[in-house]
């Protein structure tokens, strides 16, 4: 009876989770963050302490007319997407990172989202992961004991546009969101037309990868992520728009790398 008790406090009663769930994997719940809402724009329902992992999309103006993605503010004032690599504390031409008190990108528990990222994933400076043009990150945090605060490091937000979805949990749960944004991608991609051919094809081998990351079998899912991003290069340019072919072996490229590094990080 020890172990149910322990188990059930971790767990929201409105997720009806089984009881079988390990009481060490945090209680899933995803996030609306919106820009207007300042550095306190949203609060989890559920309580988190220690190695929590985010999973963060979305992208908004908070810095006047420049666009901010988690990390980065990554447009110029005329609206240009500047180039990466991403850098810390310097404005254009490359995406930045301001270490500002108010910094226009993610804040958690009302400060600096980096101030609480555990240094596992690939990243520059103090624990910023590194640019994503996809605008979407994936990384663990030493959660405080309690609810978690989201917001957008700007007091001056009534001007503001975008909001951050953010879902809490496992890291599976966190690469799990990710593949779904991927998925999404695709299937926009065929929507539009910008995929002729073999959409159902990429879905599906992502629904494998995705598989084999809900088994926590990492090496896996990169093996099959890899084998995707040979035949979107393959057919880029023919059944695949090149511009969406290119967006997409970057974001699952990212992905494969995150997934490497994390798999590294649980060896040691």
């Amino acid at each position: 009876m020890k172990i149910l008790t322990r188990i059930i406090t971790v767990i929201a009663p409105s997720l009806f989770i089984p009881t079988a769930v390990l009481a060490f994997e945090p209680p899933v719940e995803t996030v609306i963050v919106p820009f207007t809402g300042g550095p306190s724009a949203a609060t989890t329902v559920n309580t988190y302490s220690g190695k929590v992992w985010l999973c963060v999309t979305g992208v908004g103006q908070a810095a006047g007319p420049k666009l901010s993605d988690a990390f980065y503010v990554y447009t110029s004032e005329s609206g240009n997407i500047q180039p990466p690599p991403g850098v810390i504390g310097t404005d254009e031409p490359h995406p930045w990172h301001t270490l500002l008190p108010y910094n226009w990108v993610l804040s958690i528990d009302n400060q600096h989202a980096e101030n609480l990222v555990i240094p596992i994933i690939p990243r520059i400076g103090p624990n910023v992961p590194l640019y994503n043009p996809a605008h979407i990150y994936a990384f663990p945090i030493d959660a405080p004991s309690g609810p978690l605060i989201f917001g957008v490091g700007d007091t001056g937000a009534d001007d503001n546009t975008g909001s951050y979805t953010i879902t809490v949990g496992h890291k599976t749960d966190a690469f799990i969101c990710y593949v779904n944004d991927i998925q999404k991608e695709i299937t926009d991609g065929y929507k539009s037309g910008a995929i002729t051919h073999n959409g159902n094809s990429l879905i599906a081998q992502l629904d494998n990868a995705k598989s084999d990351i809900e088994k926590r079998n990492y090496r896996a899912a990169n093996n099959k992520l890899g084998a995707l991003v040979n035949h979107i290069q393959a057919q880029s340019g023919k059944h695949i728009d090149q511009t969406l072919a290119n967006e997409l072996i970057d974001k699952i490229n990212y992905l494969i790398g995150l997934i490497s590094a994390v798999d590294e990080e649980s060896k040691s």
